[in-house]
């Protein structure tokens, strides 16, 4: 199935490439965390301190975080058995060097995904 990636930027110099919008094609079968994590691994920008932290958003919903530090992405509650499906959007929302407990904690459960 194809997804529609885009992201933020994390620099002025990564400015220089945005808007970021890629699609790929995923397995259907994947679980919504290790597809996240799989395009994560390949898409989103790495920064110099090792420690960005983002908020996947698919169709307009966040629903994990993932941090540069950490190994997997973590799904907010309630997603862990939802997959993705063909013509999704997928967003990561940067969020700087936020400690990525903090982004989980003040983001799961809301639809808040801004500052």
């Amino acid at each position: 199935m194809r997804i529609a990636l885009t992201r933020d930027s994390v620099c002025a110099g990564d400015d220089v490439f945005a808007q970021h919008e890629q699609t790929v094609t995923v397995d259907d079968a994947l679980p919504l965390g290790e597809a996240i994590g799989r395009i994560a691994s390949d898409y989103l920008a790495r920064i110099s301190c090792g420690e960005a932290s983002w908020v996947a958003i698919l169709d307009d919903e966040p629903v994990a975080v993932v941090a540069q530090q950490w190994k997997a992405p973590r799904l907010h509650p309630g997603y862990e058995t939802r997959t993705l499906r063909d013509g999704a959007r997928l967003h990561f929302a940067y969020h700087v060097q936020e400690d990525p407990e903090k982004t989980f904690a003040t983001r799961r459960g809301t639809r808040s995904f801004q500052g």
